[in-house]
């Protein structure tokens, strides 16, 4: 890919489709400087091409450049207001900055674009637990368990809400189809000890911690 997109460039060093696409390959080969400059490069020859803006933000994210990746996020949807994939990473990159309420209403939009979005239901119920707004967590979370059942995060996520509304068995329930799905991470057998412990089951708690 990298090779056809040079070959144009050199028939047409100002073609913008030509270092879009090498950006993206560029940074996918985890050459981010170069992929960078590229995709500055296909923004400057064409400021209204979204995907290029979204691309962008992608290499800006990745070098936690947050505002700036936000930025560029903004200017693909100002572009193309329907663009799935820049509201869900703008969502996330607003998470990351501590501000969940401005996410929440990217990921709605998100999901008024596509109501059967799951990464848009599992980042919703993520934001609506840090906000504590627990009936509308949960039924995001119903929605994501729905539309992506072996996505063991989405599991983890539900069964920490869970853990956090004193429902023991639905959090155990949870992190044990988490681990069903992934028994190699540790994360969901520290919160099954967590889970014993507060219980006071510790003969429980010591066993999920020994396994």
């Amino acid at each position: 890919a990298m090779t056809c997109c040079r070959l144009a460039l050199t028939a047409d060093a100002n073609y913008a489709p030509a270092h879009n696409p090498l950006g993206r390959a560029l940074f996918n080969a985890r050459r981010s400087e170069p992929a960078r400059a590229a995709l500055v490069q296909a923004v400057r020859i064409a400021p209204n091409y979204a995907e290029a803006w979204h691309n962008l933000a992608h290499v800006l994210r990745d070098a936690n450049e947050l505002d700036q990746a936000e930025h560029a996020y903004g200017h693909a949807l100002r572009l193309r207001p329907a663009y799935r994939s820049a509201l869900l990473n703008l969502g996330i990159v607003q998470m990351a900055q501590g501000r969940p309420n401005d996410a929440l209403g990217s990921f709605h939009s998100l999901r008024t674009v596509d109501p059967d979005h799951a990464e848009a239901c599992f980042n919703l119920g993520l934001c609506q637990h840090l906000l504590r707004h627990y009936d509308d967590a949960k039924r995001s979370f119903d929605r994501a368990v729905a539309l992506d059942p072996r996505n063991p995060r989405v599991h983890l996520h539900y069964g920490r809400l869970y853990n956090e509304l004193l429902d023991t068995e639905g959090a155990l329930e949870q992190f044990r189809h988490a681990l069903d799905l992934n028994p190699r991470d540790p994360e969901p057998w520290a919160e099954i000890a967590m889970v014993y412990e507060q219980a006071n089951r510790l003969e429980d708690a010591e066993r999920a911690v020994a396994a």
